[in-house]
């Protein structure tokens, strides 16, 4: 959903498009980073850890996206949630896989999946409960 409200209400602060564009590639490079490097953190503090870590870095950033209007702390945030949503998918799914029974692994990555997915189809229709320039997108995110 952050993916949808961001971009919004960017353009309606009087932001470029192509600087949109720019701001908005910080996540996939966070997720870059976060694939390349998320897997020492895991390692190193173990999944609880690590998944607490990411969450709550993620739920803080979506609330910080409703008081910040500078593009380039807007930049560093999107970096910082495509590094921790690719930590996140990281730690899940390997914690999953370690978790589960080989005769059940299936099922419970299908759940996980199908959750995901049912997020994901959700995320456009909940981005139109309130107005575009209404901060409690953010607290929805």
């Amino acid at each position: 959903m952050l993916m949808i409200v961001l971009p919004l209400n960017l353009k309606l602060d009087g932001v470029l498009t192509s600087t949109i564009g720019m701001v908005m590639a910080g996540y996939s490079l966070g997720m870059i980073l976060g694939s390349k490097y998320g897997y020492k953190i895991i390692a190193r503090v173990g999944h609880n850890r690590s998944y607490a870590a990411v969450a709550a870095t993620i739920s803080i950033s979506a609330i910080l996206h409703m008081f910040i209007v500078d593009v380039w702390l807007t930049f560093i945030l999107r970096l910082l949630v495509g590094t921790s949503m690719a930590m996140i998918y990281l730690t899940l799914e390997s914690w999953l896989n370690a978790t589960s029974e080989n005769d059940s692994r299936g099922i419970i990555y299908g759940f996980y999946q199908l959750s995901f997915g049912v997020g994901a189809l959700l995320a456009p229709f909940m981005a139109t409960l309130f107005e575009t320039a209404d901060l409690r997108n953010y607290a929805l995110v």
